[in-house]
């Protein structure tokens, strides 16, 4: 009996360290969905601006796989992606997590010149 015991309080401290890790690894992995779909929008942006000269804020001209709620707002699954500028001299887009604890992020295009052009910004930080 006594060697169920200690068993069972093993197993109750490997589970103690390995929750906490486990739920950071699941924020991490959710954050990905935002960086993979913004780095897509940067793409699909200037793919765009190469055929009309113009950057886009319709989520609609693009083929990517996310729920077009407006011409300028669209949804995954974790986060929900808006263009906040896009003109002829660039474009903002901006992922925000539909669970507080996801973050905020942003990408654009700034112009020819900018070191910022496709880098993605942390607005807010997840996993917090």
């Amino acid at each position: 009996m006594i060697e169920l015991l200690i068993v069972v309080a093993i197993i109750g401290i490997l589970a103690t360290i390995a929750v906490p890790n486990f739920l950071g690894f699941k924020c991490k992995s959710k954050t990905a969905e935002a960086r993979e779909i913004l780095k897509g929008i940067y793409a699909a942006n200037l793919s765009y601006y190469g055929e009309t000269e113009v950057f886009t804020d319709n989520f609609l001209e693009f083929g990517l796989d996310l729920h077009v709620v407006g011409a300028n707002q669209a949804v995954g699954l974790y986060y929900t992606y808006e263009f906040t500028k896009a003109d002829f001299l660039g474009f903002i887009a901006e992922a925000s997590g539909v669970a507080a604890n996801l973050g905020q992020f942003r990408i654009g295009y700034h112009g020819p010149n900018s070191e910022q052009n496709g880098k993605i910004t942390t607005l807010v930080e997840p996993c917090q």
